[in-house]
Formats: C-alpha cells, sequence, structure tokens
C-alpha cells in the first residue's frame, strides 16, 4: 500500500505535520508537564495530542491491568499520556539515540515512573503479562512482521494482548495474523486502529 497517492497529498500530509508541531494542543501539553515534544522533525512526528485523547478513551480494559509499550517511542509523548492513565507499567524503545536521550529526559521525574530502552524494536523482549504495544507506524512490514513473530514467540498462550496501530499501513499483517478491530476512528494519516489478540495468535 502507498501510504502517498499523490505529490499533492505528500505536501498536504507534511504541511498538517509542521502545522501541528506548531500548534497550541502540543505545546500546552509541553508547558504542562515541562516537556518537550511537540517539535516535529524529519525523523519524529509527535502522535497528535486530540488523537491519543481518542485513543485511550477508547481503550475497552483496565490499564491498571497491563504494561503499555511504545515500540518507536520518539520524545515519549505517548509513554507520558500512559503514564498519566495508570498504566501498571510504561515503556518505551528507541532506536534514534537524540530522540532515545530525549525521551529520557522528558520521562525523569520518578513520579512518571517510565522505562526507556535504545534499541531495536525488533529485538526487544517484549514484557511479560497483558500487554498494550502502540504502534505509530515507526517501522516497515519487514521489521514489524519481526515484532508480531517476537510477540508470538514467548508461548504465553493466554496473555491479553492489544495493539494500538496509529496511521497502521501494514495494518494487513495482523488482519493475516488473526488480530480482531476492536475500535478505530481518525482518518488518513491520523487514523487510528485497537487490536485485540486473540489466543490462538500467540501459539
Amino acid at each position: 500500500m502507498n501510504l502517498f497517492d499523490d505529490l499533492g497529498q505528500l505536501a498536504r500530509y507534511v504541511r498538517d505535520r509542521i502545522r501541528h508541531g506548531r500548534s497550541e494542543a502540543g505545546a500546552q501539553f509541553d508547558r504542562e508537564r515541562g516537556v518537550e515534544t511537540a517539535h516535529w522533525t524529519l525523523r519524529y512526528e509527535p502522535s497528535p495530542v486530540d488523537r491519543l485523547e481518542e485513543i485511550f478513551a477508547a481503550m475497552p480494559f483496565d490499564p491498571a491491568e497491563f504494561t503499555f509499550c511504545d515500540l518507536g517511542c520518539g520524545k515519549g509523548r505517548v509513554l507520558l499520556v500512559a503514564a498519566e492513565k495508570g498504566f501498571r507499567r510504561v515503556v518505551g524503545v528507541e532506536v534514534d539515540e537524540s530522540l532515545y536521550r530525549t525521551a529520557l529526559r522528558n520521562a525523569e521525574s520518578p513520579a512518571h515512573g517510565i522505562e526507556v530502552f535504545w534499541m531495536d524494536a525488533a529485538q526487544f523482549p517484549m514484557p511479560r503479562g497483558p500487554l498494550v504495544l502502540f504502534l505509530f507506524n515507526p517501522f516497515d512490514a519487514d521489521v514489524l512482521g519481526e515484532v508480531l513473530a517476537g510477540v508470538g514467540a514467548d508461548r504465553e498462550r493466554n496473555r491479553p494482548l492489544w495493539i494500538v496501530y496509529l496511521n497502521p499501513i501494514h495494518g494487513d499483517l495482523l488482519d493475516d495474523a488473526g488480530f480482531e478491530v476492536r475500535a478505530s476512528g481518525g482518518d488518513d494519516p491520523t487514523r487510528w486502529v485497537i487490536y485485540q489478540g486473540l489466543p490462538f495468535v500467540l501459539l
């Protein structure tokens, strides 16, 4: 699937994302928390604040029972929101060293209780127990396939598993793996889908 059908769509996407990077919502998010997540670059695109509110409101489970893991966590905006929502553990994985260090600074308050790892998501050992994975289209189909294989490799047959996928351009991989859509919203390229992993997916 090609994300952009024409150059006009690409130009609109870049314009909208830069506008979001300068948006009052993003700036206010940072001011309230004393962090820096809003500045958009070629290597980093923050998850839109309004979309995050939609996504977390649509999650059909108790966050206190789950570990939240953001693969490709960038500067850590989503991690901060997840910590505020009461997940029992919040983990971020980022391969870009500069973004990783920014995420560490943003999450350094002990009150946040956030862990950030500098490594390739495909090599990251998935946390045990009930798990929510968050993806903002962080990598290509091959890496996503490796991640899904890693999730299934631990043999936790009955482990509750949810995947939140923002801009799900490789959603067909989750469909093929047997994940079921439980909620969705937004619009391209900020469409989001919440998938539930059924037990047989993890065999």
